[in-house]
């Protein structure tokens, strides 16, 4: 299989059953212009989410909405960076043994020194690549109770290099942040892509904290483990408003994409990027606040730990807004120019 799972993993979500259950005519619009991607099968509670989620193929009637976002993050952004060293160890003769080092990838250019940031992320390198947003689902009552919750993720690399590693440990720290991690089924690998209806083909967890072995950072082949920022959030009195003029601007009957007019597209484009918007700023009010520490083991026991911090850029809303209209617009996938979103940098102190 060449395709890259994370792409397969977004192209099932129009097949499968959400806790934000998508409109079928809100998702055929959003398939005009992006991706389509995968939400967690419904739950039985409203307000709590499992904490292991099965995603499953399955034809069934939906209800809510759901924005797929467009980007769909490239998951390796190169570089070396960030070195720590420890004294050199001598080894049989007076051959010096590498000294024990630790790098997060992302913090220099090709050829450039190691640093500490910070390291500017565009829209490319850090945007939400799945999201939704609706009710969650009461399996008791056959309803669709409470408030609009809104399911986001990001993808970041945080590919590390060095000397020496053995593992390295990733933890976040923050409100309303954790790592999702997912992975495809062995029946979905087995079925070449080809599935039928009810056939599980990713699970997928909420932790803060998650350990990966050095070798093992390669998110490349097909039963990889992947890790993204998620956030899961109630939707406040401001932001609930925005939902209702999104939703008005799309209750009607559905438009097949091949037969949407141009004026059609371009409003719902209009409120998508609106509601849209909404959300990035709440998610960045979440990410601010949040740390990540890295903590490399070495194969001698000894363990380094370095902590990061994303931070909106000061123009974010007008950043933002930027990029939702790249992301809208014809050549949105091939346009040259990303905007800058993010910074990240080690905190010290």
């Amino acid at each position: 299989m060449n395709e890259d799972p994370l792409n397969r993993y977004q192209s099932m979500m129009s097949d499968t059953h959400a806790p934000a259950h998508l409109s079928e005519q809100v998702l055929e619009q959003a398939r005009a212009q992006t991706s389509e991607t995968l939400q967690p099968a419904k739950v039985d509670s409203p307000h709590t989410q499992a904490a292991v989620t099965a995603f499953s193929v399955k034809r069934t009637r939906v209800k809510g909405f759901a924005i797929a976002a467009c980007t769909v993050l490239a998951l390796g952004l190169g570089g070396t960076a960030l070195a720590l060293g420890l004294p050199g160890l001598a080894g049989n003769g007076d051959a010096p043994v590498a000294a024990n080092s630790f790098q997060l990838a992302a913090f220099a250019d090709e050829g450039a020194e190691p640093s500490n940031g910070p390291v500017t992320l565009s829209s490319e390198d850090f945007a939400p690549s799945r999201t939704s947003a609706g009710p969650f689902y009461d399996r008791e009552t056959d309803s669709y109770p409470g408030p609009i919750v809104a399911s986001r993720a990001y993808n970041l690399d945080l590919t590390c290099s060095g000397d020496n590693i053995a593992s390295i440990t990733y933890e976040l720290q923050g409100e309303g942040v954790s790592f999702n991690n997912w992975q495809l089924t062995p029946e979905y690998l087995e079925s070449n892509g080809e599935v039928e209806v009810g056939t599980t083909v990713a699970t997928a967890d909420q932790d803060s904290t998650f350990t990966v072995d050095y070798d093992d950072q390669d998110t490349k082949a097909p039963d990889s483990v992947h890790h993204e920022l998620f956030f899961n959030y109630t939707l406040d009195e401001d932001e609930m408003a925005v939902w209702d003029e999104f939703q008005a601007s799309t209750a009607r009957p559905r438009v097949p994409r091949d037969s949407a007019t141009d004026e059609e597209i371009a409003a719902w484009n209009e409120a998508f990027n609106k509601f849209e918007l909404v959300l990035g700023q709440h998610d960045a009010k979440i990410i601010a606040q949040a740390r990540i520490a890295i903590t490399a083991t070495f194969k001698d026991g000894t363990t380094a730990t370095k902590t990061y911090r994303l931070t909106p850029v000061d123009n974010f809303e007008q950043a933002y807004s930027e990029y939702l209209a790249v992301r809208s617009s014809p050549d949105g996938a091939t346009a040259p120019n990303r905007s800058i979103l993010y910074t990240l940098d080690e905190v010290t102190g």
